[in-house]
């Protein structure tokens, strides 16, 4: 809800620090709609390989799934 109501506004949302860094947390940041992410270098290539893999339509299926269960899981996150 977040992302939509920052595109609204024609403004950015920013997801950074170490939950930001953590690849397996992607395709749910993605499918909530967050694009903007402030990371390390060292983890910048990871990073960047694990988003050419992910396809956006998947990732918003996935975020719908969890935002639906009554408690997430934060270890599901990463299978």
């Amino acid at each position: 809800k977040i992302a939509q109501v920052a595109s609204g506004q024609d403004k950015r949302l920013v997801l950074f620090g170490e939950v930001a860094s953590r690849p397996e947390n992607l395709p749910l940041f993605l499918g909530c709609g967050v694009r903007s992410f402030s990371i390390s270098p060292i983890a910048a290539r990871v990073f960047r390989e694990t988003v050419r893999t992910l396809s956006v339509s998947e990732a918003q299926k996935l975020a719908i799934d969890y935002a639906e269960q009554d408690c997430i899981d934060p270890d599901a996150i990463a299978s």
